[in-house]
């Protein structure tokens, strides 16, 4: 049960935490007065300031949309990918506790016994 109500809030994490689609980026990948900003230079018209934001944000060059959606969704695979082995680590720390917790349970008896208490 604990397992799968955190796995439940992992994917609610996953999903918050997807990059969304920022349309203004978008408009400026296909503006033509922002291709000079797209091939490395600079631009000063005002339409490209959400995409030098993001180009300088996240370090990267794009030339298309296809593959700014492409970014994004190698970036949220990416976090759904570590949110998943911390869900696991987590859940499997867990188990391995409740199978150590039983076996020194079982064991205390024969510990009580041959102590003579």
């Amino acid at each position: 049960m604990f397992a799968g109500v955190f796995l439940a809030s992992t994917f609610a994490v996953t999903a918050a935490v997807w990059p969304m689609r920022d349309q203004a980026v978008v408009d400026g990948i296909n503006a033509p007065a922002c291709q000079p900003v797209l091939a490395g230079g600079a631009s000063s018209a005002d339409e490209c300031a959400a995409l030098r934001a993001f180009l300088e944000h996240e370090k990267i060059s794009l030339a298309s949309v296809d593959e700014y959606d492409s970014y994004r969704r190698s970036k949220g695979l990416k976090w759904a990918g570590i949110f998943l082995v911390v869900w696991a680590v987590f859940v499997g720390s867990f188990y391995v506790l409740g199978w150590a917790g039983a076996k020194v349970a079982r064991a205390l008896p024969d510990i009580r016994r041959r102590r003579g208490a």
